[in-house]
């Protein structure tokens, strides 16, 4: 299931070029929690 949203966030960010967190937990219909969102970002970031 993570690997879903993560995927889905990436998608968004893909789409929508510089964009902030708080425009991305607003603009995805995940049911994920703002900080659960930004620990994504930073997984992604890291990887």
């Amino acid at each position: 299931m993570q690997n879903n949203k993560k995927d889905e966030i990436i998608k968004y960010i893909r789409q929508n070029n510089f964009v902030s967190s708080k425009d991305i937990h607003e603009g995805l219909s995940l049911n994920l929690g703002y900080s659960t969102l930004k620990r994504y970002l930073s997984q992604l970031v890291y990887d």
